[in-house]
C-alpha cells in the first residue's frame, strides 16, 4: 500500500496518533469516507443487518454513512451539550454506538462505556470532527471511542488548504487493517498496482494525497495557535450574548 500512501502521509499519521494517545491512524480523503470505513470495518466484524445508535442531531455524514456500511440506524434525542442521550428505548440489540461531539463538546466517556457494558453494544464511533483537539479528564477526546473520526475541513480546527481530508483512528489491529484495506480498493492481500495476486473485499481509492498531506503537517506545526483561538472566539460569544433570554 505504501506506494499509494507515501513517506509524508505516514509521518502525518504518525504524528496525529501520538498527539491523540491512539496505536493507529489512517488517513482518507474526507472524513465522511473515514465514517464510512469506521462503520463498514464494524459491520464486517458483527455482520451485516446489525443495529446502531445515533442521534437525531448532527450532521447527516455519520447516520448516512452506517446506512451505506449496512446498519439499521435508530435515533435518540440529545441532551443540553448537544451530545447524544446515552438511553435506550428500543426494542432491538445494538451492536454499535455513532455520536458525535458538537461545538467542541464532549460526551461523559465513562457514563459511555457504562451505556455499552449495560446494554451489551460492543463498538463504539466517535465523529470527533467537531471536538478534535478537545480534552476529557486530560486526555485527547479522540483517544477513547473504539474508532475515533476526524475531519481537516476548512471549519475545523486543523485544515488543509482545500477542505479535503480525514482520518480513522483506533487502537484495534483488526479494525485498522480493515480500514485501511478499504481505502486502498478492498486490497486484503498482495500489492496494488503490482503483479502480485491481490484479494479483494471491496473498497474504493480512499487515499489522502501527499500534498495535503504535506500542508497538514505544517497546520499541526499551529494546532495549539488554532485552539488557543478557538476558545477565544467561545469566550467572545459567550459574553456577548450572556443578556440574551436563553432559557
Amino acid at each position: 500500500e505504501r506506494e499509494f500512501t507515501g513517506p509524508i502521509v505516514e509521518s502525518f499519521e504518525n504524528r496525529i496518533a501520538k498527539l491523540t494517545n491512539r496505536k493507529y491512524a489512517v488517513c482518507t480523503l474526507t472524513c465522511t469516507l473515514a465514517l464510512y470505513f469506521a462503520c463498514r470495518a464494524v459491520s464486517i466484524v458483527e455482520g451485516f443487518g446489525k443495529n446502531i445508535l445515533s442521534q437525531a442531531y448532527v450532521h447527516i455524514a455519520p447516520v448516512s454513512q452506517a446506512m451505506a456500511a449496512g446498519f439499521n440506524v435508530y435515533l435518540n434525542d440529545i441532551d443540553e451539550y448537544a451530545n447524544i442521550s446515552l438511553t435506550n428505548d428500543y426494542d432491538v440489540d445494538f451492536s454499535c454506538i455513532i455520536f458525535a461531539g458538537l461545538f467542541g463538546n464532549t460526551i461523559d466517556y465513562d457514563e459511555l462505556e457504562k451505556f455499552k457494558n449495560k446494554f451489551n453494544i460492543r463498538y463504539s464511533i466517535d465523529d470527533n470532527a467537531q471536538s478534535f483537539g478537545s480534552l476529557w479528564k486530560g486526555n485527547p477526546a479522540a483517544s477513547y471511542a473504539d474508532i475515533s473520526c476526524i475531519s481537516f475541513d476548512v471549519r475545523k480546527v486543523l485544515t488543509s488548504p482545500f477542505g479535503m481530508g480525514g482520518m480513522c483512528l483506533t487502537d484495534n489491529e483488526e479494525l485498522y487493517n480493515l480500514i485501511k484495506s478499504f481505502r486502498a480498493y478492498g486490497s486484503v492481500t498482495g500489492s496494488v498496482g503490482s503483479d502480485q495476486k491481490t484479494d479483494y473485499i471491496g473498497g474504493t481509492n480512499g487515499y489522502l494525497p501527499q500534498q495535503l498531506a504535506a500542508a497538514l503537517m505544517v497546520s499541526l506545526d499551529h494546532f495549539e495557535e488554532e485552539l488557543i483561538r478557538r476558545k477565544e472566539i467561545w469566550r467572545y460569544y459567550r459574553e456577548s450574548l450572556s443578556d440574551l433570554p436563553l432559557d
